[in-house]
């Protein structure tokens, strides 16, 4: 006759499973968010590829981008994330016959590429207009260095630093949401839409979209001082109401969305953050790296010996 378990052996061999678990639930998230690295790793070198294969197909002139609202490539074209998607494999030729739902799917693509799997933000509804507007569907997870995007007339001759030394794209999270003068607006970035989070007619900063770029003048961002140093420093008449942000950080490591800041990088890796250069490589930048190092990598031509990272 077999013995049944009895309620001590019970309670043991559950304690025991329960203890495998617990050690086992944080290798199995480790390496959940190593392959949502991977996977944002990924999506910069097509875009860093991408970027190439444009350069390429124009000699490698790229057009100036003025510090204007919109990040372009001229006045009346489109911004550069949309230039990059053909070689993306992204097509919006439409021809007479195409339908109305190809014609909606060619103006307002989802570009994969442009989503990161890890970016805590970009499955949020911001519930911002009652009915679907067409801009919330352009979300991108990663920003253009318009520091040295606003430089490069001719690629690579003008990144005088190297292309192995300089930023071209970083990651960022697609929803910022900060604290200020007793409210908490929301910001969001479009590869599309470019309008200015700051508002300077009405002097207030609103629920509004920002254009995919960091260090950028026009969007009031920290900025790399010229004199090749590799700080950063605030521009000039910075609105008071924003409050200042600390500064000594190069970028935000884990933060919640909630706290975080529209002008500032954030990464939602432990690792680190994940960039790509301008020679196509992807690196992921140490989260303890010095301010000094990386405004070094932000600028294109500042002269600076930029060391480890």
């Amino acid at each position: 006759m077999r013995r049944g378990l009895t309620l001590l052996e019970l309670i043991i061999v559950m304690a025991i499973l329960g203890l495998m678990i617990a050690m086992l639930l944080p290798a199995i998230h480790k390496v959940r968010m190593a392959a949502l690295r991977t996977q944002s790793c990924n999506n910069l070198r097509q875009m860093g590829l991408a970027f190439h294969l444009l350069a390429g197909e124009n000699d490698g002139k790229i057009d100036k981008l003025p510090e204007q609202r919109r990040m372009q490539f001229g006045r009346g074209s489109s911004s550069m994330f949309q230039k990059i998607l053909p070689q993306l494999g992204i097509n919006q030729d439409m021809t007479p016959n195409s339908t109305k739902e190809e014609m909606h799917e060619m103006t307002y693509p989802v570009v994969p590429a442009f989503l990161s799997p890890a970016d805590p933000t970009i499955n949020i509804d911001l519930h911002v207009f009652k009915d679907p507007n067409p801009r919330l569907m352009d979300r991108i997870s990663y920003v253009a260095n318009m520091t040295a995007l606003e430089k490069t007339l001719l690629f690579p001759i003008q990144i005088q630093d190297g292309t192995t030394s300089t930023i071209l794209f970083s990651e960022k999270y697609w929803i910022n949401s900060m604290s200020y003068d007793g409210r908490e607006p929301k910001t969001w970035m479009s590869w599309k839409m470019s309008d200015s989070a700051f508002d300077a007619a009405n002097n207030a900063y609103s629920v509004s979209g920002r254009r995919a770029t960091f260090a950028d003048k026009g969007s009031w961002d920290d900025t790399p001082v010229p004199d090749g140093e590799g700080y950063s420093k605030r521009q000039i008449n910075y609105p008071a109401t924003f409050g200042m942000p600390p500064n000594g950080k190069a970028f935000d490591l884990m933060p919640l969305y909630t706290n975080t800041w529209c002008n500032r990088l954030q990464t939602p890796h432990p690792a680190g953050l994940p960039v790509a250069l301008f020679d196509g490589s992807v690196r992921t930048l140490n989260p303890n790296i010095e301010e000094r190092i990386f405004w070094s990598l932000v600028t294109p031509g500042g002269g600076e010996v930029v060391g480890d990272f």
